[in-house]
């Protein structure tokens, strides 16, 4: 069909039939209308169970947050109760640390005490070993018998305790160090007492010295305007000796001796005789020490005949000096 347009201008139009009819169109209103109806129910329906729904995540939000601020509550206790209960442990554990560490100490105190103790009572002993090295200690040589004894009873009293520990098998607690006792305290007097006991019959001392001043003119010999006269005297000397040695001393061939004149004075006679000693000799027989000292003189006066000798000194005085070993 042919339309003329408000411009006037005439076109075709063409004209399609109707989608439904006015009968299809009234029931497809109602359809919508009941299917906007049902929507609007269940709107209605899912508001309020959107609604129940918040409630109920509302309730349960309150419920966990109580749940949760119990269980804070609890996680809390528990931790504070795990807290004191460790802390009592540890407390206790320290307790006992501190113990143990002042038990350690007081041991390590006492330790130091009883080595200080012990170093006191060993220099004690190595202190009383000096007068008996000076008294009976031997030089020359480090084997001598009596050097050897005094070195073994200084070691013994120094190392007795571990020795005796070691043979017996006695533990001594670390350090190995332990209390003093009386025989500790002993130690010294009983080194000097021991030493004097197993030395005090020995020949202690190796030379021998003295003076001699009881001299006997025995013979006299003159000869070419000179007269000698020889002056002795014999000395014993086994109580300088010790008694172990005596009868090895008394047997010995060759012991050495010497001597010298200390102090002269010569009578107005010997004077005037122009007397000088011509010479000092010592020997030693069977333990006897047989001093001759010969006196040199010009005859100035008649000779007097034996056995009346003419005195010549008033006071003579010789030192003398003998070794007690053998000379080899």
């Amino acid at each position: 069909m042919r339309a003329r347009l408000s411009s006037g201008r005439v076109v075709w139009m063409r004209v399609e039939p109707a989608v439904a009819t006015l009968a299809q169109a009234s029931e497809l209103r109602e359809a919508i209308g009941a299917k906007q109806a049902r929507f609007r129910m269940r709107a209605r329906a899912n508001a309020s169970a959107i609604k129940a729904h918040a409630d109920r995540v509302s309730v349960d939000t309150q419920r966990l947050a109580r749940s949760q601020v119990q269980a804070r509550r609890r996680t809390a206790q528990k931790a504070i109760a795990e807290h004191t209960r460790q802390h009592q442990k540890l407390s206790a554990v320290s307790a006992t640390q501190r113990a143990e560490a002042n038990k350690m100490a007081d041991q390590h105190t006492t330790w130091i005490r009883w080595s200080s103790q012990r170093n006191r009572l060993d220099q004690l002993v190595l202190a009383s070993s000096l007068p008996l090295v000076a008294a009976y200690g031997r030089n020359g040589t480090l084997w001598d018998a009596n050097n050897m004894t005094l070195g073994v009873l200084a070691g013994i009293w120094l190392l007795g305790d571990k020795v005796t520990d070691f043979l017996g098998g006695t533990k001594v607690p670390e350090p190995g160090v332990r209390s003093p006792d009386v025989w500790s305290y002993l130690t010294p007097a009983a080194n000097v007492l021991l030493a004097w006991l197993l030395l005090r019959d020995r020949q202690n001392e190796r030379f021998i010295d003295g003076f001699a001043s009881a001299f006997v003119a025995v013979r006299e010999q003159t000869q070419a305007g000179t007269r000698h006269t020889v002056l002795e005297q014999h000395l014993d000397l086994l109580p300088f000796i010790s008694p172990l040695h005596r009868e090895d001393f008394v047997g010995f061939l060759a012991v050495p001796a010497i001597a010298t004149v200390a102090e002269v004075q010569w009578t107005p006679a010997a004077m005037a005789g122009d007397a000088h000693i011509a010479g000092v000799t010592a020997q030693v027989q069977e333990g006897v020490l047989r001093l001759s000292v010969v006196v040199r003189e010009s005859v100035r006066l008649p000779e007097m005949p034996p056995p009346a000798l003419q005195p010549l000194v008033t006071s003579l005085k010789v030192a003398w000096l003998v070794d007690t070993k053998e000379s080899a």
